[in-house]
């Protein structure tokens, strides 16, 4: 460790104006040793004068910024800070409601499209028909192939345990759209629950594809489903089944369990009262694609 060194002297700062010691002014500084200076320096030469900028707003259109944008001209030079390209826009079609770029389909009570929601229950039927097509190609002999849209709507009804031997009516209006056509639809009968309560995917079923004529009621079910055909609305019976389930024109309620008749232009879905599985736990379900 070294020896004490001397001890340290207090120092007083004051501010020196202009004059003999400092010429720009500055800073003074006194102790028991004596008196220094720390001036300030000369001052500069004054700075080139500023250009004034003169901005000015584009339209779209604008050869240097076609989406808008400023220009801003500092003398004889002139810079541009241009708008990007707009994102796309969108517009809703029949039955859609649009927020922001987000689209949602609606329906109403009675199974129309202008309601709200993009499925909804109307008693025991559910309908979903988001408006989305796919492409196809129809040719007719000869003639050249024109394009020709599929829809990818679907209708599903539910015959529960509380309609267990009354059968439930279909909206014709719907299965018309999703039948009535070149290429028919694909229709899905499912037994659901039918071993025991609480399980929705306990589930049996048959699938088929169903014909309507365009031209008159007459109607056919595919080879899989029995070859099951008819006429809608000519006072028949005539259905596919699953088990328990049944589905075909017989659209009216005749007052009596599992009385069902042909009355009327419709399709019925039947949950059969008394018959091989449980009245308390069956619901039978018909899914109907475009």
């Amino acid at each position: 460790m070294g020896t004490t060194g001397t001890p340290g002297e207090s120092v007083m700062t004051t501010v020196e104006s202009p004059g003999a010691n400092c010429v720009n002014g500055g800073v003074k500084l006194s102790s028991a040793s004596g008196v220094t200076y720390v001036c300030n320096g000369a001052a500069g030469s004054a700075g080139t004068d500023g250009a004034s900028v003169v901005a000015v707003s584009l339209g779209p259109g604008d050869p240097n910024c076609p989406n808008g944008g400023s220009a801003f001209t500092i003398g004889t030079q002139t810079t541009y800070a241009c708008n990007g390209t707009p994102a796309p826009t969108y517009s809703a079609g029949a039955g859609l409601a649009l927020s922001g770029t987000q689209f949602s389909a609606a329906f109403t009570p009675s199974g129309g499209d202008n309601g709200t929601g993009t499925t909804v229950a109307r008693g025991d039927h559910l309908h979903d028909a988001r408006y989305v097509s796919r492409s196809a190609v129809y040719k007719n002999g000869a003639a050249a192939p024109v394009p020709y849209d599929v829809t990818l709507s679907r209708y599903i009804v539910d015959a529960p345990p509380s309609s267990v031997g009354v059968v439930v009516p279909l909206d014709s209006a719907i299965v018309d759209s999703l039948c009535r056509d070149l290429d028919g639809c694909s229709v899905s009968l499912a037994m659901v629950n039918w071993d025991q309560p609480g399980q929705p995917g306990n589930v049996s079923h048959i699938d088929t594809r169903l014909w309507l004529s365009s031209t008159s009621r007459w109607w056919r079910f595919s080879s899989s489903a029995g070859d099951a055909a008819g006429t809608d609305a000519a006072g028949g019976v005539q259905e596919i089944s699953a088990w328990d389930c049944y589905f075909g024109d017989s659209e009216t309620y005749t007052g009596t369990p599992n009385g069902r008749a042909d009355v009327a232009v419709g399709w019925g879905l039947l949950n059969c009262a008394g018959c091989n599985y449980s009245d308390a736990t069956v619901t039978c379900r018909v899914v109907i694609d475009d």
